[in-house]
């Protein structure tokens, strides 16, 4: 509050004073785009279609080689039970991050082979998580040649150069040796978060007791989401009896990748409010020093017949004119650091212009309820003690 004190009647104070509010207020309007933007692209990311159901699905980890041995043994018991609709094993769930290995894709020289992320499932796998077929089938028992076949998404068939309908047939080779046949191509979907473009995905089945299974996922079907995990347990223990039971939701696990958003947006609530009550101080300061200047013209034009709300126009005007100023500065420098912020995000939602309303529109709201409570109580002193005082 000290530069509110010095030079009361210097122009150059008054003018240092008004460029503080300025500043106060053009940060405020953007840290209040900020708040908006950061939770619009956290709400985005968490609702937007991920290409596969995660909902009411369950992932139990398999911890040591003898669980993923028996992944099969604990799908089956598992499956029994009434509460769940369907169950698979895989290498991970989605939300972790997938194993990086060298394929070959047919037609493709030795020396340019095709790095891709890789993802061991087994013949449920596709019912379980819902996924979506681009061309050619899925997985099927039915077939005992899948054990050797292979499917890739959009983003694999993209990048060796095929398209989905000419990939299905396409003969394929597994960096570890395995060579087979491309039978479907899956339709992209977000295995980790928006914050990553979706990657190559070569998806393929191993023997039933290989140590890649590392996940079992459940789905539930019911609603007693408590009663469902006991009868998982029993599963569980009726297979391993001394093996700890361990579980999460997938949706839950996978959500956890945006708590760096989440904290963000919380902070940037949190500065807002702090900007927007020092904004407040200083404007309030200003306003105190300027009807101490005026107090004089206040008293004149009550005399002459002015009205409260005439005299409390008259000074508000002046403050908003700052406060106008500052969302015109704001708008553009929000605007050019929220989009560079947005094109860190392979999805990224839409930088409505809105945003820049709702906070040209509260830092208004902010700035006129400040000024008005001092404006009217100014215009309220009788005009004959302003008179006197000067």
């Amino acid at each position: 509050m000290k530069v509110f004190k010095q030079g009361r009647g210097g122009r150059g104070g008054l003018s240092l004073r008004k460029t503080l509010v300025v500043f106060q207020f053009t940060l405020s309007a953007i840290l209040i785009v900020a708040t908006i933007v950061c939770w619009q692209q956290l709400h985005f990311m968490q609702t937007r279609d991920l290409g596969f159901d995660q909902e009411q699905v369950v992932a139990i980890p398999l911890r040591t080689q003898k669980q993923s041995a028996l992944s099969q043994v604990l799908k089956q018991e598992m499956k029994q039970t009434p509460q769940l609709a369907g169950a698979t094993a895989s290498s991970k769930i989605p939300g972790l991050e997938l194993n990086n290995i060298v394929t070959l894709p047919e037609g493709v020289s030795v020396s340019r082979q095709q790095s891709m992320f890789t993802l061991v499932v087994d013949f449920d796998f596709f019912d379980t998580y819902k996924l979506k077929m681009a061309s050619g089938r899925s997985f099927s028992k039915d077939y005992p040649t899948d054990s050797a076949a292979f499917i890739l998404n959009e983003a694999a068939v993209k990048e060796i150069g095929w398209t989905p309908q000419n990939a299905v047939g396409k003969g394929f080779e597994w960096g570890l040796g395995k060579k087979g046949k491309v039978i479907g191509v899956v339709k992209d979907f977000h295995f980790r978060s928006l914050q990553q473009k979706i990657p190559p995905v070569v998806m393929h089945v191993l023997p039933v007791r290989s140590s890649w299974y590392g996940f079992l996922s459940i789905r539930i079907n019911t609603g007693d989401n408590k009663a469902a995990i006991a009868a998982m347990e029993a599963a569980w223990k009726k297979v391993l009896p001394n093996d700890a039971f361990d579980y999460r939701f997938v949706n839950e696990a996978y959500n956890k990748q945006y708590e760096t958003e989440q904290r963000l947006g919380r902070l940037s609530i949190l500065f807002s409010m702090l900007t927007i009550f020092i904004s407040c101080l200083g404007l309030f300061g200003l306003v105190m020093v300027t009807v101490a200047q005026r107090t004089r013209e206040i008293g004149v034009r009550k005399v002459l017949g002015a009205s409260v709300s005439g005299i409390a126009t008259l000074l508000s005007t002046d403050f908003l004119r700052l406060v106008a100023i500052s969302i015109i500065i704001s708008t553009p420098v929000a605007y050019y650091f929220m989009d560079r912020w947005l094109t860190e995000f392979p999805y990224r939602t839409t930088l409505h212009w809105w945003v820049f309303g709702i906070a040209g529109i509260a830092v208004v709201g902010i700035a006129l309820a400040t000024v008005s409570i001092q404006a009217v109580r100014a215009a309220l002193v009788n005009p004959v003690k302003s008179l006197r005082s000067e």
